[in-house]
């Protein structure tokens, strides 16, 4: 990481065009990529994203599991909510798909899962 300071760019960065050019790059690629991720929320109920990446995760040879301390980070990235990951979750659980236990989400049903999910994150 670089810092510059805030008094140093006013008085270089804005007369050079290559900084410029740097700093519409990087704001345009972030734009890019918020721009992809609302446009897969948009295309597709949350049932399928959480499912799709439930299938996109790495598996050891016994099981498929999910660390439940990364539930929060599994809803940011699918956009959605906690609370509405847990009503998910709870629904799979029903259905047979996966099984929660105090550490991690296991899931059970790959076949069942993968039925459910488009492959929107692989």
């Amino acid at each position: 990481m670089l810092a510059i300071s805030k008094k140093v760019i006013h008085q270089n960065g804005f007369q050079d065009a290559r900084f410029l050019q740097l700093l519409l790059n990087v704001v345009s690629e972030k734009f890019w990529l918020k721009s992809e991720a609302l446009s897969i929320n948009l295309l597709y109920p949350v049932e399928v994203r959480f499912a799709s990446y439930l299938t996109s995760i790495v598996c050891d040879e016994q099981n498929c599991a999910l660390n439940r301390s990364e539930l929060k980070d599994t809803a940011d990235l699918i956009g959605t909510s906690s609370r509405h990951l847990n009503r998910i979750i709870k629904a799979f659980i029903e259905d047979g798909m996966i099984e929660r236990t105090e550490t991690d989400i296991i899931i059970k049903n790959r076949e069942k899962l993968i039925a459910i999910a488009k492959d929107i994150y692989n």
